[in-house]
């Protein structure tokens, strides 16, 4: 099980910073009527590439250690790790291509550039919560499964 979670992740790693940032530019671009031009804003796109692929780096890294010091079924609360990561990184991104949409005319969401530059920080505070909450309850029915029988 340890091997197909640090696939995963390692997929992840590749894959979510390639479709949000790469591929919804494309969408973006096509729904606008722009032409896409992938070397046009080449530094911002490897920036946002870079920042939508390091909460899957540092969860990978926790992974592994998590994996190396715990022992059962810790993978349970890596995955809910990698839902809370997941869950904020689809709000994040889905609000940033809405905003585009939405503000064709209109100028720069400066406040939401921020908030994306800082989203790294998000990401680690959505990946502990989500691991203690799948934590916690597995612990809680594993709990309860044995006081009742």
């Amino acid at each position: 099980m340890r091997g197909k979670i640090l696939r995963l992740w390692w997929s992840l790693f590749v894959c979510i910073p390639l479709l949000v940032v790469w591929f919804g530019g494309f969408v973006l671009a096509e729904y606008r009527g722009c032409s896409f031009d992938f070397c046009g804003e080449l530094f911002p796109r490897i920036a946002q590439t870079v920042l939508s692929g390091l909460p899957f780096a540092i969860l990978l890294l926790f992974t592994k250690h998590k994996l190396k010091t715990d022992h059962g079924e810790v993978w349970m609360d890596v995955l809910g790790a990698g839902t809370g990561v997941i869950t904020l990184m689809t709000c994040l991104w889905g609000y940033y291509y809405y905003d585009a949409i939405s503000r064709i005319g209109g100028g720069p969401n400066i406040g939401l550039g921020i908030l994306m530059l800082f989203s790294p920080f998000g990401y680690v505070v959505a990946m502990y919560v989500g691991f203690y909450l799948v934590k916690t309850a597995r612990q809680l029915f594993s709990h309860g499964a044995k006081t009742y029988q």
